[in-house]
């Protein structure tokens, strides 16, 4: 008996034959099964995650078929489900001398190995299951998944292409491919097998979005751009092209394009609230405030627990010299990503502004601890003294970043700056040339933008001279 369904549901047959069953268990009687018939029973409870009832069908078949293949991968996979990986494991390894062929015990067995982590035995298991023959797409991706997961992108890059020689249009190998050629960096190599690929299925989508997904990342914006266009025109419902086409219109600062495209793809999007989100950051870039600020508002009404939303209408307030109405935002963002980089950045550098200092120096603290790697933190951190002229206190929060951020030029000559209105012109020079060593032309910008009057000291000019 075969386990269909059909468009109104199981078959009265089906039906009959689960009612049978619980009926069974019910009344604690005693019923005829037959091997078809518990497969039938146990694949239903599975597939509708009835995992008790699975439990229950599987004992009653184990009790009357102790030696059936089928019921036995049944159990090993209701105990790996239930994390008892090596008792499946076991089971899985008895009948594997029984039925050492059987191409469902490999899959089994590389799905546990797999949930342990033990990534290499898993393609050893699905390596065993490729001497079938059969069904070659869905285990040649398993086994790209497995490379992924052990960092090896190139052989994980290998066994997609082979996939999809046999299943050209399976999406999930096309994903798996896309996500190991951006980890793996090897975009050239991807955009010529792409293009040969859509000359062969002109109307993979999928393949159109991989070709966008790859000029996108070389920087080839308008390249892209036409790529998710022909995405769009074979499926406009196609949320993700939306998402990167309007991407790179951001990425080449072309902001009302990017609000066009966003617009477009709002009516087919279920999660709306990013959509609105990603149109109101493009209305802060254009400084168009209030437009940003109800596009923030509309996220929040559909999701309250966004906090970069929150974050942005405090933001356009600040913006709009509406402190008052700011904070209230700020402080809602910060309850919600306590630990956001963004969320801490933006605050205590607000409050720098206007003069908080010991609540931009608890949020400065708090990021440094955080995120010691952080180099605009301590760079803005260090600024929150320099701005009130206490240069011995920012010059140890510099000492201090340059430890955990070594050879930041930024960091490297803002010492230089302080040092300088400090009065120690001799520090200044050497951590100078130290900054103009690691790079000439961001520390002259960082001198231009925070101390220019250092290019006017004849001192520091003779010894760059020199």
């Amino acid at each position: 008996m075969s386990n269909k369904k059909y468009e109104d549901g199981y078959s009265a047959a089906f039906k009959d034959l689960i009612f049978r069953f619980e009926e069974m268990l019910s009344k604690k009687q005693h019923s005829y099964f037959d091997i078809d018939e518990f497969e039938c029973i146990i694949d239903y409870y599975f597939e509708n995650e009835q995992l008790d009832s699975m439990k229950k069908a599987i004992e009653h078949a184990v009790n009357l078929f102790p030696q059936s293949i089928p019921v036995l991968l049944r159990q090993a996979q209701l105990l790996a489900i239930s994390e008892k990986s090596e008792e499946a494991l076991k089971i899985l390894n008895s009948i594997e001398h029984i039925e050492p062929g059987n191409i469902e015990i490999h899959f089994a067995k590389g799905a546990i190995y797999s949930q342990l982590q033990r990534y290499e035995k898993a393609i050893e298991e699905y390596n065993k299951a490729t001497k079938q023959g059969e069904d070659l797409d869905e285990i040649y991706t398993n086994i790209a998944f497995e490379y992924h997961n052990l960092g090896k992108y190139d052989k994980a890059i290998e066994y997609c292409k082979k996939a999809l020689s046999y299943n050209p249009g399976n999406e999930n190998t096309f994903y798996e491919l896309l996500m190991n050629i951006e980890m793996g960096e090897r975009e050239e190599e991807s955009l010529e097998f792409l293009s040969g690929y859509i000359k062969r299925n002109p109307y993979s989508k999928i393949a159109w979005y991989g070709l966008g997904t790859c000029y996108q990342n070389t920087s080839l914006f308008e390249k892209a751009i036409d790529a998710f266009d022909y995405v769009l025109a074979i499926d406009d419902e196609y949320i993700p092209a939306y998402a990167a086409k309007a991407n790179c219109f951001i990425l080449l600062e072309k902001y009302h394009d990017a609000i066009k495209v966003l617009k477009e793809g709002l009516p087919f999007h279920c999660e709306k609230s990013w959509f609105y989100l990603s149109i109101a950051e493009c209305f802060e870039k254009l400084e168009n405030w209030e437009t940003a600020s109800a596009y923030y508002k509309k996220a929040i009404d559909l999701d309250p627990y966004i906090a970069e939303a929150w974050l942005g209408v405090g933001i356009c307030f600040y913006e709009m010299d509406d402190l008052g109405s700011a904070f209230p935002y700020l402080k809602k963002a910060m309850e919600l990503s306590p630990e956001s980089i963004e969320v801490l950045l933006t605050i205590a550098d607000i409050q720098t502004q206007e003069h908080l200092w010991a609540e931009a120096h608890l949020n400065f603290k708090k990021l440094t601890d955080l995120y010691p790697a952080c180099e605009e933190a301590w760079f803005k951190y260090a600024q929150l003294y320099g701005i009130q002229e206490l240069y011995g206190e920012a010059l140890e929060i510099l000492e201090k970043g340059k430890t955990e951020v070594p050879d930041s030029p930024d960091l490297i000559s803002l010492t230089a700056i302080y040092c300088f209105l400090k009065g120690d012109i001799y520090l200044c020079c050497l951590t100078l040339s130290k900054s103009i060593a690691i790079e000439k032309e961001r520390t002259l910008q960082n001198i231009q933008k925070y101390c220019p009057e250092m290019m006017d000291n004849w001192e520091i000019i003779n010894y760059l001279n020199s």
